[in-house]
């Protein structure tokens, strides 16, 4: 049996997806703080495969795999949440038992989750870090 996973992006074929936009500085209200200096302290940050991704059509196919993702303790309520708000973002952690993880599908190992935090913006058109057609929506998630 086959499952629908989602929609995923081809890195790296016709065309390299990761970098086709630029962010503006004006993005950070700190300027020392954005993609540009990033490399500066964390070398392995100044490859052409790095945040934020514009994703084309044509970059995206339908990811259909025969393996299904299995999810690890994202039932089990954590033993604490913590929200902290550090002036670029909302991000949200936790204390578990069992820290979530994923594996499975068309991973090549398991993932455990750390933490998720939002990007937004003053308008319905800014605010996401990455952008779809080269469209920022109004918020996203990472996780």
């Amino acid at each position: 049996m086959m499952d629908y996973v989602g929609h995923v992006a081809r890195m790296g074929e016709k065309r390299n997806a990761y970098r086709n936009l630029s962010r503006k500085k004006d993005d950070y209200e700190d300027l020392d703080v954005g993609p540009d200096v990033w490399p500066l302290e964390y070398p392995q940050c100044s490859g052409a495969r790095q945040s934020p991704i514009n994703l084309e059509a044509d970059d995206m196919y339908r990811l259909v795999v025969s393996k299904q993702l299995r999810w690890h303790g994202y039932r089990t309520r954590p033993h604490s949440l913590t929200l902290t708000n550090n002036r670029h973002t909302i991000q949200v952690s936790g204390k578990w038992k069992m820290t979530p993880s994923i594996s499975g599908g068309p991973l090549e190992g398991e993932y455990t989750f750390s933490q998720l935090h939002f990007h937004w913006g003053s308008s319905d058109t800014i605010g996401s870090e990455h952008t779809v057609r080269n469209v920022r929506y109004l918020t996203c998630t990472d996780v």
